[in-house]
């Protein structure tokens, strides 16, 4: 498998979209400072009401991160803020944008073995932080019935530990600007149904290379104690 090489035209830029979840984003915020490879950190804030505008504001830096946010003047669901957030790291010279909600928590490693491995639209495994051995998310395998519900499962179905033409978008997803200029952002009217699978679609359909690195983990809270359970168990609307 080829390596990528980092030069000024893989500037790494995460993004961030939150809402009312001001603890679980400071504690994303701080291992983001914590993260070897990250340039910039972007925090789009939908309209919290939770002190989060605030604290953004007297947080310029994470470590020695610049960290810079901006608040939208009403919540357009995580559809909303991933677009918003995209196109501003486009704008501001990403050549990797690292899309993650605000409840996810990245291993210390997982952005440097994301970045081992060179696609268009990859991510890590998603696992449930109360019990590290389960994924948040199942993953259906493409081209089978088979779906995958717990760590070893996944890595025993890698091969050279990646599962190709499969991840989980939006949570501690790397895409290149290659791909946004050609299948351009998250469509903001989705608002919080959807939007990560039809980006997924598109990309798929654009012919992107996609894959999840299966030694890269986010943690993440179980989906049942965030809000109520949509798209299968998929995602969550926090109240």
């Amino acid at each position: 498998m080829s390596r990528v090489t980092h030069g000024p035209d893989r500037r790494v830029v995460a993004v961030v979209v939150t809402f009312n979840r001001l603890p679980l984003l400071q504690r994303l915020i701080a291992r983001l400072g914590e993260t070897d490879g990250v340039d910039e950190v972007l925090v789009v804030d939908n309209a919290s009401t939770d002190g989060t505008g605030a604290w953004l504001a007297k947080t310029p830096t994470t470590g020695e991160i610049p960290l810079l946010s901006r608040t939208l003047d009403h919540n357009r669901g995580g559809a909303g803020g991933f677009h918003d957030g995209l196109a501003w790291a486009i704008d501001r010279d990403a050549g990797l944008v690292w899309l993650m909600d605000d409840d996810g928590l990245p291993e210390r490693e997982c952005l440097s073995r994301l970045l081992d491995h060179d696609y268009d639209f990859w991510g890590p495994l998603v696992v449930d932080e109360s019990d590290p051995t389960q994924l948040v998310f199942p993953m259906r395998l493409p081209g089978s019935a088979t779906v995958v519900r717990d760590l070893a499962g996944a890595r025993e179905r890698a091969s050279s530990g990646v599962l190709a033409d499969t991840v989980i978008p939006f949570n501690g997803v790397l895409v290149t600007s290659e791909l946004v200029d050609r299948i351009g952002l998250p469509r903001e009217e989705f608002f919080i149904w959807g939007d990560d699978v039809e980006y997924l679609w598109r990309a798929r359909e654009a012919g992107a290379r996609v894959a999840t690195v299966t030694d890269a983990v986010v943690l993440h809270p179980s989906v049942g104690d965030l809000g109520t359970p949509m798209m299968w168990g998929r995602t969550t609307y926090n109240h």
